[in-house]
């Protein structure tokens, strides 16, 4: 039996097979392949780091590294991106890319300058 706010697994549930297209704690069915492209000053930050038990990192010519990984949902891996700033360029999925791209633009129409009139 089980009191208020507990719960009992289930025998056979696997945590890490359950998380393993995540990117953090949402998941989802599916996973894609994403690819994002990290300058020089990124791409040894990158190169150093574990990020996701799907991920390679290719090294660029210029320094920067191209990171694949597979992942199912966005959310976390979105505001992550984000905080790259212009260093990292989402080259995969294209849809990924789009989100990203609105999101930047939402952003330079909230700190454009105020009206001076």
């Amino acid at each position: 039996e089980t009191g208020e706010g507990s719960f009992e697994r289930d025998e056979g549930f696997d945590v890490d097979q359950y998380f393993r297209n995540s990117f953090g704690v949402y998941t989802s069915e599916g996973s894609n392949e994403v690819r994002i492209r990290f300058n020089a000053k990124a791409g040894r930050i990158v190169s150093e780091r574990f990020w996701h038990s799907s991920q390679t990192i290719t090294p660029l010519p210029d320094g920067g590294v191209e990171l694949s990984l597979r992942v199912g949902d966005f959310t976390e891996l979105e505001n992550w991106i984000l905080g790259w700033g212009a260093q990292a360029r989402v080259l995969a999925p294209a849809s990924l890319a789009t989100k990203i791209r609105e999101t930047a633009l939402a952003l330079v129409a909230a700190y454009k300058a105020p009206d001076q009139g």
